[in-house]
């Protein structure tokens, strides 16, 4: 029974470290794209549904939009968003869109409105929560080497 508790913490642990890094790899997405992000209005190309496999047989659809825009260092961009296909009424063929995009960076744009910002949340608690043990950690280290001291001065 302990060795199961043990694993069961090894798993939580384990989640708990992806979803760390997951949520701070998108945190820095998002970052960018505060930072250096600029919108602009694509002409939408075409739009398609995309029939995907994934495991144990799971269908899933996305809806591909391909647009084109004009970026002032790179010149005119044909590029391609990824998104769920509720978006489908939205995103209609030969209609701008608006796209927010990196400058001078191919293959970094995006719809406006498709972001990862809730992943900040994550990132942000897990932060909080790693700087939290720390300082717990840090106070214990500190008490430890303190009754070290004064059982050595005896």
């Amino acid at each position: 029974m302990d060795a199961q508790n043990e694993f069961a913490k090894f798993k939580i642990l384990l989640f708990v470290f992806v979803l760390f890094i997951a949520s701070g790899i998108a945190s820095c997405h998002e970052l960018r794209y505060l930072a250096f992000g600029k919108s602009a209005q694509a002409q939408c190309q075409n739009t398609e549904v995309i029939r995907r496999r994934g495991r144990y047989g799971i269908v899933s659809h996305e809806l591909r939009v391909r647009y084109a825009f004009d970026d002032g260092s790179l010149g005119s961009r044909k590029e391609e968003d990824y998104v769920s296909v509720e978006w489908s009424n939205t995103v209609q063929p030969g209609a701008p869109v608006a796209v927010q995009y990196i400058p001078g960076v191919p293959e970094r744009s995006r719809l406006k409105g498709h972001n990862y910002a809730w992943l900040t949340i994550p990132f942000a608690v897990c932060t909080l929560a790693l700087a939290g043990f720390s300082v717990y950690f840090w106070r214990d280290y500190k008490d430890h080497e303190r009754r070290v001291r004064r059982s050595h001065a005896r």
